[in-house]
């Protein structure tokens, strides 16, 4: 078990970090994402364990700064949630070389995390998602973007996505910037 069950938000950091590639996320009866770790292939390495925001402390810091704003283009605020201000910082860090991670409906109209790295990619971002989505393999997609060093990146996520990722990315990324819905 990597946490408590009733703990587990379903964000995927133990997915990303297990070298063995042998957790995946499965709904439960309500559709709640739980890992299931194939045990034949776990190495026991505890990465998974390590990497979950249920069992580590939660840093609890007041905002150093706190902004409100919206965009002055009418048509992203018509077509978009929140003022249309996410549209506008993910338009400038794909503008910068970026990528933009948020969220997006697959084919089977599930909500799940993808990396935009132009204008037009933007476009599935907009409107209000505010669900918990599939985050994948996403994590480690942001790791190889910050790899990049002058790489803006930007990721939208609940508050235990951006937990789950800082775990698994590390906190001292000055080109990261991430927006907790």
């Amino acid at each position: 078990m990597i946490c408590d069950y009733n703990e587990c938000t379903g964000c995927g950091a133990c997915v990303n970090v297990c070298p063995k590639k042998c957790i995946t996320l499965k709904p439960d009866i309500y559709g709640e994402d739980h890992p299931i770790i194939d045990n034949d292939n776990c190495i026991h390495c505890n990465k998974c364990i390590n990497s979950c925001p249920n069992n580590t402390m939660a840093e609890f810091n007041k905002p150093i700064k706190v902004y409100a704003a919206w965009t002055k283009n009418i048509e992203y605020r018509k077509n978009c949630a929140s003022g249309g201000i996410g549209a506008a910082l993910a338009e400038w860090c794909v503008s910068n070389g970026g990528v933009a991670y948020g969220v997006t409906y697959n084919e089977c109209f599930l909500p799940v995390f993808y990396g935009a790295k132009d204008k037009q990619e933007i476009e599935n971002f907009k409107g209000s998602k505010y669900v918990q989505a599939s985050t994948g393999d996403i994590f480690n997609d942001v790791k190889k973007s910050l790899c990049k060093a002058s790489t803006p990146v930007v990721f939208f996520g609940t508050p235990c996505q951006i937990a789950g990722l800082y775990n698994v990315v590390g906190k001292d990324h000055k080109n990261l910037i991430t927006v907790e819905l």
